[in-house]
């Protein structure tokens, strides 16, 4: 009876043992199917087929991945430690000094993440016809101009100098540039390019906020904001 408990036993531990091995091999292979499938950006996956992306970004792991995204249509990246600073500073509930504070710890916890100064991991992306880089830190915008399918980019409150590059996109409609001092002469280029150039008076001061293509201000008026997703 001993003999046969035993064999029993030792049956029944083989059975588990290839029931749990086959359970894994399953395991592994739906674990390999989505890694195919999906693309890790700063510790998330997103799916491959995925038309739009909005990024809220720590790091800048997984940009250069943006390629195997074969039907992306629109992209919004901001820098993680920006997006914080702007929920601060427009919260009306919180009083001034409080928010002063804040930004200091924010500064402490997230000042190191990236700001996303460089942008070359877009170029050649030529699916994508919206591109919001709201409060990145760039400064060099010509990767852009490698995307042919662009039609509307938000460049508000990046360090961008010179959009001349992107005048060379056939299906550019409009740029936003909230927050940024176009010179005179990014001004007339963008008119010699057929832009019209939007801006706004604030306490006697002109800002430019949009060039936009002369056809669209025509059919839209004075133009919307570039802000994906707004």
């Amino acid at each position: 009876m001993k003999e046969d408990n035993i064999k029993k036993r030792a049956v029944t531990a083989a059975v588990i043992f290839l029931a749990l091995a086959a359970l894994f091999a399953v395991t592994n292979a739906v674990m390999s199917g989505m890694e195919k499938d999906t693309v890790r950006i700063d510790g998330k996956d997103y799916p491959k087929g995925t038309r739009s992306l909005d990024l809220v970004l720590m790091t800048e792991e997984g940009l250069d991945r943006l390629g195997e995204f074969d039907r992306l249509t629109e992209i919004s990246i901001t820098p993680y430690y920006a997006e914080v600073i702007r929920g601060i500073d427009e919260d009306g509930y919180i009083e001034n000094e409080k928010k002063a504070q804040l930004r200091q710890e924010a500064e402490e916890l997230y000042g190191q993440c990236t700001e996303v100064t460089d942008i070359s991991f877009l170029r050649g992306l030529d699916t994508v016809k919206k591109v919001s880089l709201r409060y990145c830190g760039v400064s060099d915008v010509s990767p852009l101009a490698e995307m042919p399918s662009l039609e509307e980019i938000d460049l508000s409150y990046t360090k961008a100098e010179d959009i001349s590059p992107l005048y060379s996109l056939p299906g550019l409609k409009s740029v936003g540039l909230d927050g940024l001092l176009l010179s005179d002469e990014q001004q007339r280029l963008a008119e010699e390019n057929g832009f019209s150039v939007i801006d706004e008076r604030t306490d006697g001061e002109r800002f430019v906020i949009q060039v936009m293509k002369e056809r669209e201000k025509d059919e839209t008026g004075t133009g919307a904001s570039g802000e994906i997703g707004s």
